[in-house]
């Protein structure tokens, strides 16, 4: 009636206990003699982290071709059950389904370090025509493309005309044919301010964008206070404007994605009501137990309270004016 639809995440891989893989070992890189992972998923080093991930689950046998149909098969049924409950489906860590990062055990099993992997040719396009054919090339999917983008992946993208992600926090680090400048979207694209992994964007400029990047954000949008020109003195004091960036950065990045050409663009609600990092959702590199004291992730929750009248009234006015009804 309202014209809502819901967004579901499936992540790339399932935990080693869940019910998917005790049903299906068969699908899984397991001992034949243990079903114990034989290799887990994991991510190299990078910027991010200079240790890489072990994220420890099992990973999928893609490249054993007699069983990579029963693979194929229980995506599909994955895939089908989702859009059950949810009407769009995002895929976590794409570029896996091109390659994947596979970390070896040792003789009893432990998970070596993530730095020990390899990366191996995941099933790529067979996977998208397996889907495809079942359930209809109209299949409504955003593909999490982030991280090392190769060529490979893009043409795999490009292929199939998937939407990816562009994530407006990851744009100033400034590269002018960096992905996420808004000037680099493409229409098939869905513009983040950021997700449910990243800080909250008055969090992300307050707390972790170094002064190169708050530079890099102030030049894009033409506020020259960093030069000296005739308009510096108009501006006023640099620590005026950067103060008052601190209370308002949330809707410079809310405007930004929404004037955006992407199709589809998504807001952290954190972000509308201008919250900082001790309301983000999710870290990804710590685990929560609901039983300890301290941070959790997925419990932050809002109140009625939280949502003033002006912050309605400001993203009716953002919608409205970029046409995002």
């Amino acid at each position: 009636q309202l014209n809502v639809k819901l967004i579901g995440d499936i992540p790339i891989y399932v935990d080693y206990n869940s019910a998917d893989v005790w049903s299906n070992t068969e699908i899984f890189q397991l001992d034949n003699s243990t079903l114990l992972p034989s290799v887990v998923s994991g991510y190299p080093p990078d910027d991010c982290s200079t240790n890489g991930q072990n994220w420890n689950t099992p990973i999928y046998n893609w490249n054993d071709s007699l069983k990579k149909p029963a693979v194929f098969n229980w995506w599909i049924k994955r895939l089908e059950k989702t859009l059950q409950m949810v009407d769009i489906v995002r895929i976590d860590h794409f570029r896996g389904l091109e390659s994947y990062w596979s970390i070896p055990v040792d003789a009893n099993h432990v998970p070596l370090q993530p730095k020990d992997g390899q990366w191996v040719k995941g099933p790529g396009a067979e996977f998208f025509h397996a889907i495809f054919n079942a359930l209809g090339k109209d299949l409504p999917l955003i593909v999490e493309d982030l991280g090392n983008i190769t060529k490979e992946i893009v043409e795999l993208r490009e292929q199939f005309n998937l939407t990816g992600i562009r994530i407006l926090q990851f744009a100033f680090t400034f590269q002018p044919d960096n992905l996420h400048l808004p000037h680099n979207y493409p229409p098939n694209c869905t513009a983040y301010t950021g997700t449910h992994d990243t800080l909250t964007v008055v969090g992300w400029w307050t707390h972790h964008a170094s002064k190169e990047e708050k530079k890099n954000f102030l030049e894009y949008i033409n506020i020259p206070i960093m030069h000296d020109d005739d308009d510096y003195e108009q501006l006023g004091n640099q620590d005026i404007v950067i103060s008052y960036l601190d209370k308002h950065i949330n809707w410079y990045f809310i405007q930004m994605v929404l004037a955006t050409v992407a199709n589809r663009t998504i807001i952290e609600f954190q972000d509308v009501l201008g919250l900082n990092n001790d309301c983000r959702m999710n870290d990804p590199s710590l685990s929560s137990d609901p039983d300890c004291d301290g941070p959790q992730n997925w419990a932050w929750r809002f109140t009625w309270t939280m949502v003033r009248d002006k912050f309605r009234e400001k993203l009716k006015f953002f919608t409205n004016i970029y046409n995002r009804k």
